[in-house]
């Protein structure tokens, strides 16, 4: 298209010499082309879109489900330019799909910490949800899991909220960290859900970390007030079934 325009403006600029009869100045355009090309030279454009052109090819391929042609061209961007989050995570869906579990948890590890960094929440939470369908979590920052979450909440995303702070609970190697991340999820579920089943279980699962860490002074009592948490959500359950029962 851009070699066709510039055949149009040379025949236009040649009809105008002729006639004398057009006040477009075609040299100008051309001209502005020129000027255009040598920029994009002199700063490092074409190399740039050499590599752009990298992820755009895989994208196609991924459209087309040529897995190993847009492996190809994603690990191929990602050799010449900085760390790029949704390359990462392309890498990692085209493993998964040609069967490499080891090598597709690696990147979306990778590519969920660049989404983070990015703060990009919801393709983040998009890559944890696919890597717990393959592998589980294991390897993943809770910390950053959490962070996840709490932007997600902020945003309205309650449900995904939860659930991300319970998978952060559980795969935390820090039960004392992971114990808040499960009584913040069944808060979530209690106060905001009103899945008082689910906020009593979080709440028992928070008391049975923090016990199996150990049970000093200020650990003891914080068990008590979480089992007596969950205590008040199952007495609230069996008081709203009683009560249906009884209409019934």
């Amino acid at each position: 298209m851009i070699l066709a325009w510039s055949v149009l403006q040379g025949i236009y600029t040649l009809v105008a010499l002729e006639t004398s009869a057009s006040n477009v100045a075609y040299w100008s355009h051309i001209s502005g082309l020129l000027v255009g090309i040598g920029v994009g030279i002199g700063s490092g454009l074409i190399g740039k879109g050499k590599k752009e052109s990298r992820l755009i090819l895989g994208r196609r391929y991924m459209e087309e489900g040529s897995w190993f042609a847009a492996l190809g061209e994603f690990l191929s961007f990602q050799e010449s330019s900085e760390p790029h989050a949704e390359a990462k995570l392309s890498e990692a869906r085209c493993f998964r799909l040609l069967g490499h579990s080891a090598d597709s948890q690696t990147a979306y590890i990778d590519a969920f910490n660049l989404l983070v960094k990015d703060g990009k929440w919801e393709e983040a939470a998009e890559a944890v949800k696919e890597l717990r369908r393959m592998s589980g979590l294991a390897g993943l920052d809770p910390v950053k899991l959490a962070r996840v979450a709490e932007n997600l909440f902020e945003g309205d995303d309650i449900l995904r909220a939860a659930d991300l702070l319970e998978q952060a609970g559980w795969w935390d190697p820090n039960a004392v960290r992971g114990a808040r991340f499960l009584e913040q999820a069944a808060d979530i579920a209690r106060t905001y859900v009103g899945d008082l089943d689910r906020a009593a279980e979080g709440y028992l699962f928070a008391a049975e970390r923090l016990t199996l860490e150990g049970r000093d002074a200020n650990r003891s009592e914080r068990v008590k007030k979480l089992v007596k948490q969950s205590a008040q959500c199952r007495h609230v359950l069996a008081t709203r079934f009683h009560f249906a029962s009884g209409r019934t």
